[in-house]
């Protein structure tokens, strides 16, 4: 036996009339059912508002407007005309390439420019390189830097211990070189040997310092009394030299261009006359180094 078909008006929430039916189906035919009602409604738009269920029983909701067209890598909602994903393209191993898509004309991609859709014109911040390298034998780049020093016709202003400073010059470009070591850590000490032939300090030892003799200046002035006179780094060490002083002489010693080191830190220069005169007077001059 067929079923039967019948429609019936219904009226919204307002009592206003609905552009659509409800559909109660008879199955039987005989107007005793099993009854089974079908609603499809129009909400007056272009396109239909409907549920549909598959025979498998599984339900989708379709809204308006066309579905869009999966691809890789793109996301596809009905309803959604077009939408395109952000797309990043690596032009070459070494740049590159991005291109936001939004809405509006796409712009163009290019090395090391980031475009997008929609923004008719985008500038980007460049930097500008302001050295060059230059190849050996090759004329100096325009955009050359020069590692350079203060150019000084007299002496700067004396900073702080620790304080930044910047490299002295002279006026060709010429660095300032020191011939022992910084004017602070050069010490000098005067000491006299009065008719004695012990051991006597002439370079008090400093802590964790090495005190490198640079000079000495020896005067005996005894009239005609000779002695020798033996010099040692360290109080009871090994003799490192010995200088003769002769009485009624002019003075004796040396000025070096590189400094004797002394062996240890925290160690006293000391001379020694071997016979006893008036006296032997002693000008040491020491860089401090470590």
């Amino acid at each position: 036996m067929a079923a039967t078909l019948s429609t019936v008006a219904i009226d919204d929430g307002d009592g206003n009339p609905i552009a659509g039916d409800v559909r109660a189906i008879d199955e039987s035919g005989a107007g005793t059912g099993p009854f089974r009602t079908s609603l499809s409604l129009i909400d007056g738009a272009s396109v239909a508002n409907a549920l549909a269920v598959s025979a498998a029983g599984s339900a989708k909701v379709e809204g308006p407007g066309t579905a869009g067209t999966a691809a890789g890598g793109v996301l596809s909602v009905q309803g959604v005309a077009s939408m395109t994903p952000v797309q990043v393209s690596q032009a070459t191993a070494a740049n590159l390439n991005a291109t936001v898509l939004g809405t509006g004309s796409a712009g163009t991609a290019a090395t090391g420019v980031v475009t997008i859709q929609g923004i008719a014109s985008m500038t980007a911040v460049q930097t500008t390189t302001t050295s060059a390298v230059g190849t050996a034998g090759a004329a100096v780049p325009a955009t050359a830097s020069y590692d350079a020093g203060l150019a000084a016709t007299a002496l700067p202003t004396a900073e702080s211990s620790g304080d930044l400073v910047g490299n002295m010059v002279d006026k060709f470009g010429r660095q300032v070189m020191l011939v022992s070591t910084l004017r602070d850590l050069v010490g000098t000490q005067t000491t006299t040997i009065s008719n004695s032939t012990s051991e006597t300090t002439i370079v008090t030892a400093a802590a964790s310092v090495f005190n490198d003799l640079v000079m000495l200046i020896i005067s005996n002035t005894s009239a005609s009394s000779n002695t020798r006179i033996d010099f040692r780094d360290d109080t009871a060490g090994t003799v490192l030299f010995s200088l003769q002083s002769n009485g009624g002489q002019p003075p004796v010693g040396f000025a070096l261009p590189t400094p004797i080191p002394q062996t240890a830190v925290n160690k006293n220069w000391t001379a020694q006359c071997a016979s006893a005169v008036t006296d032997v007077r002693i000008y040491a001059v020491f860089a401090k180094n470590k």
